[in-house]
């Protein structure tokens, strides 16, 4: 399980990481109990939004939670150098804040942003959501934005999206807890 204190919601993606490996949650993945195989291994993801995204986010997965955590704080640079990604928002495989991860991150911390559908892998995926950094966050039955709901408060998380389990096909990150 890695579920991620409250305190650290206002932290830069690598400083994330640095305090999670202290304390070692951010060490090895454990085993998926969601819609992966038994035989397919845990993979972390990671997606760079921007305020114009549009098609398909482009995920880059790595086989630890933690090799994507320090992915997370060294996507997106200034032209000076210094770290400005931030984490939103973690999708995870699994109830409970396990399995598989999907990491959302962005430039400047919450704004309003946009999936028009999930990347490859990931569409009907997602059974437990973190939210970070002021953000609140909606997902969507269909991509586009249609469909049913299901919605985390801001800097909120659900341990199981109930019947929303595996339904997730977009996603929108805003202010509020309803984006």
């Amino acid at each position: 399980m890695r579920n991620v204190p409250r305190s650290w919601s206002y932290l830069p993606a690598a400083a994330l990481l640095a305090a999670m490996s202290v304390i070692g949650l951010a060490g090895p993945a454990s085993a998926a109990s969601g819609p992966l195989a038994p035989s397919q291994a845990e993979k972390h993801c990671v997606v760079a939004l921007g305020p114009a995204s549009t098609g398909v986010p482009v995920a880059v997965c790595y086989p630890t939670f933690a090799q994507a955590m320090h992915a997370a704080g060294s996507v997106t640079r200034t032209a000076a150098g210094p770290l400005t990604s931030v984490v939103i928002g973690i999708d995870y495989s699994s109830t409970g804040f396990a399995g598989s991860t999907l990491t959302w991150t962005e430039a400047a911390g919450c704004g309003s942003y946009a999936a028009s559908s999930m990347p490859a892998g990931w569409n009907d995926v997602v059974e437990s959501v973190q939210n970070f950094n002021r953000c609140g966050t909606t997902l969507y039955q269909n991509t586009s934005f249609g469909g049913l709901t299901s919605s985390v408060p801001v800097n909120g998380t659900k341990s199981s999206l109930g019947s929303f389990n595996q339904t997730a096909s977009s996603q929108r990150w805003c202010t509020s807890s309803s984006c």
